[in-house]
C-alpha cells in the first residue's frame, strides 16, 4: 500500500513541476482556456500545490514504512484528508486567478 503511494505522490511531484515550469495547465481537469486571467500565476499555483501534495504524501507512505505499528487504516485517513484538504486549496486559491461571471 505504501509503495503505491509513493507512486502516486512521484506523479503529483513530476506532473505538479511540468504545470509550474511549463505552464501545462491542459493537464488540468476542468481547465478552460478563456476563463483565466493570469496563465502564469495560476499554472504557478497548481503546480506548487501538487508538489506539495506529492511530497506530503510520500513523508506519509515513508514514515508509515519505517513505524511498523501504523495499521493501512491510519495511512489512508492522513492521505484521504490530505487529498481534501488540497481540493479546498486549489478551488478556492485558484478562483483569484479566474475571470468573474
Amino acid at each position: 500500500m505504501d509503495v503505491l503511494f509513493i507512486i502516486i505522490g512521484c506523479f503529483l511531484i513530476i506532473m505538479g513541476g511540468m504545470v509550474w515550469r511549463y505552464k501545462l495547465l491542459e493537464l488540468v481537469s476542468q481547465y478552460k482556456e478563456d476563463s483565466e486571467i493570469n496563465r502564469d500565476g495560476l499554472a504557478r499555483w497548481i503546480g506548487i500545490n501538487y508538489i506539495l501534495l506529492g511530497i506530503l504524501i510520500n513523508v506519509n507512505s515513508v514514515i508509515s514504512m519505517m513505524i511498523e505499528q501504523i495499521s493501512d487504516l491510519i495511512t489512508i485517513t492522513i492521505f484521504t484528508f490530505l487529498i481534501y484538504l488540497f481540493v479546498i486549496s486549489l478551488i478556492y486559491g485558484g478562483n483569484r486567478y479566474n475571470k468573474r461571471r
